[in-house]
């Protein structure tokens, strides 16, 4: 009751002090606080890295779908969290955590040891909170971090041409659909006289490795029974790519042919702006619908 009677009668900038400094002696004195807020500290320094050193806004963005996607598959197990690592588990871990972090620092720009750095630190992560016999059940973040390479990977061994021609019919589908008159030649989309060419930088590439990496969490942190269901609904999310990129294009096209004041404005920010990641927003919220529509099935059959 004293402690309480102090407190109320106690200077609220001060009162607010002492809170704050119980949270952070509670935070420190804590070992699964301090391993919580180093995993974040170490997501934070990869996705920043990417940022700085790749010059990409979509490869910075599948960054944080990676290291988002590994919180939500280990969630279940964040508020029961021990850290029980072997001695062996726990130097190794502690030694390959400062690799990672010192090559962060070195890090040249576009080098590409930028893309298996997640992995490296979210192994050393798991051996600071378990021994190795044990990190299988860290196995699902674990596979969701190996995903960050998957856009690079893509762009390496995917046909770009085609991937252009094939966004190219598509946004003139689009457009017909609309009684707009559009043709495409190659990898050019043409509108009045007017159009684009899909340069790989524009073909979808990017959207196809973001949906991808957020269809295989989707399966590992919410899984359903069908193994074929879960197979089908990961193909799923490049085609998904394909068709909304294909919809960026039509619009860019649009906006070309257009007579509008700002249509150059408005083509660069779609273009080659963050605003060109609105796309990447709607088709996750398309790819996540159909997995909550097959989520709802099954959950109808088990108690129908």
């Amino acid at each position: 009751m004293l402690i309480v009677l102090q407190d109320a009668n106690m200077d609220p900038r001060i009162l607010n002090m002492h809170k704050a400094l119980r949270f952070v002696r509670c935070q420190v004195t804590s070992p699964v606080s301090c391993w919580k807020w180093l995993a974040v500290l170490q997501a934070v320094l990869s996705i920043w890295l990417v940022q700085a050193s790749q010059h990409n806004p979509s490869l910075t963005l599948l960054g944080v779908v990676v290291w988002g996607g590994a919180v939500i598959c280990i969630e279940d197990q964040l508020d029961e969290l021990q850290l029980k690592p072997s001695r062996v588990s726990f130097a190794l871990g502690t030694i390959l955590l400062l690799i990672a972090t010192v090559r962060s620092v070195l890090v040249l720009d576009q080098e590409r040891i930028v893309l298996i750095l997640p992995l490296l630190q979210g192994v050393a992560l798991a051996l600071l909170l378990r021994p190795i016999r044990q990190l299988s059940t860290l196995r699902q973040p674990l596979i969701v971090l190996s995903l960050f390479p998957l856009q690079d990977l893509a762009t390496r061994l995917l046909p770009s041409y085609w991937l252009s021609v094939l966004n190219a019919k598509i946004g003139q589908a689009y457009l017909l659909l609309f009684s707009l008159d559009a043709s495409s030649s190659g990898r050019f989309l043409l509108l009045e006289g007017r159009g684009v060419e899909i340069l790989k930088e524009c073909n979808g590439v990017d959207l196809m490795a973001q949906l991808t990496t957020i269809a295989i969490v989707f399966a590992l942190a919410f899984p359903i029974r069908s193994r074929g269901l879960r197979m089908g609904f990961i193909a799923l999310a490049p085609l998904l790519a394909v068709l909304v990129n294909a919809g960026r294009i039509a619009i860019l096209a649009l906006v070309v042919s257009s007579t509008l004041d700002k249509s150059d404005e408005l083509f660069t920010f779609l273009h080659e702006k963050w605003g060109s990641l609105v796309f990447a927003g709607i088709a996750t919220v398309i790819l996540g619908q159909l997995y909550l529509t097959l989520i709802d099935r099954e959950l109808r059959r088990r108690h129908g």
